[in-house]
């Protein structure tokens, strides 16, 4: 499934504010640790929603991450969650390429909107063909 959120967090704080925000829209949370894990999930998912938790350690492979993003997967979009200290980022993250930035748990209302709609409508864009037929077609011979 191309279509789900992927979340970039190694403390856990982010994970029940999200999860909930977004159980109340059916939308799925993959929980990844790491934004390392998280961008090998972008291989499985291309066209996923990537939330990053930022802080002072990661900071700057974020923004890596979010640069390189429209590059290598197009079809992904992503989000960034702070702690309330770094609130100020969140210019600089839009300007990385963040569709969505909040420092406060009880502001994940937009950033869960922002992933319903980018869910919606990558799974509009999927196309309708059976995993078997994509095996088929992607085989290097004529069938």
């Amino acid at each position: 499934m191309s279509t789900r959120v992927i979340l970039a967090d190694t403390s856990g704080r982010w994970a029940a504010v999200l999860r909930a925000e977004l159980d109340s829209g059916g939308l799925p949370l993959h929980e990844a640790g790491t934004l390392e894990a998280a961008w090998r999930e972008l291989k499985q998912s291309p066209a996923a929603f990537l939330v990053i938790a930022i802080s002072p350690k990661n900071l700057r492979r974020a923004i890596d991450v979010l640069r390189r993003l429209p590059e290598v997967y197009p079809r992904a979009r992503a989000a960034v969650v702070a702690p309330r200290a770094m609130r100020d980022y969140r210019w600089m993250m839009a300007e990385a390429g963040a569709v969505a930035f909040t420092a406060s748990p009880r502001q994940v209302a937009p950033l869960a909107e922002a992933a319903g709609r980018h869910l919606a409508d990558a799974a509009e864009r999927e196309p309708a063909v059976a995993p078997h037929d994509r095996i088929w077609q992607s085989l290097p011979w004529d069938g």
